[in-house]
């Protein structure tokens, strides 16, 4: 079994951390930051976000786009290299730090579901997005080229 190029997972996992948290930002931190605000409001807490916050949620988006990139790296062996394995790998992250956390949250109440969904589409796009374009930087010497494949 092949070694990681553990420099190169690490690189585009940056890179991947790099596109998560841009995308996250944007939507969160501001296309979204008034209904944020609301909810947060409607739980008793402030409405502000603060450095503390932003951070945590930078470490999260960049250990997302470590494990993406490392996931697809462990992947490259037996589905090849290509933008379908980085695809899986992102599923992966996407379902096991959005979709299934948020799903098993909706019944609580405590975020409206409107924000919840919207949040888990954006996660959707953006560590799809992020764990892809990691994944072009990470190189392995002879992995197979993924296939396409046919039903």
């Amino acid at each position: 079994m092949k070694q990681i190029n553990t420099g190169r997972a690490l690189l585009g996992g940056i890179v991947a951390a790099v596109i998560i948290n841009l995308i996250e930002s944007v939507m969160n931190g501001a296309v979204l930051k008034n209904d944020w605000a609301e909810a947060m409001q409607a739980l008793g807490k402030s409405g502000e976000v603060t450095s503390y916050a932003i951070t945590i949620y930078m470490i999260g988006g960049l250990l997302e786009g470590i494990v993406g990139v490392w996931l697809y790296a462990a992947l490259v062996s037996r589905y090849g290299m290509g933008s379908t394995t980085a695809g899986k790998a992102g599923l992966v992250v996407w379902a096991l730090v959005s979709a299934i956390p948020n799903l098993m949250m909706l019944p609580s109440g405590l975020i409206p579901s409107r924000l919840m969904t919207f949040g888990v589409v954006v996660d959707f796009i953006a560590i799809l997005l992020g764990v892809t374009m990691g994944a072009l930087l990470y190189r392995e010497k002879n992995a197979p080229i993924a296939q396409a494949s046919r039903v």
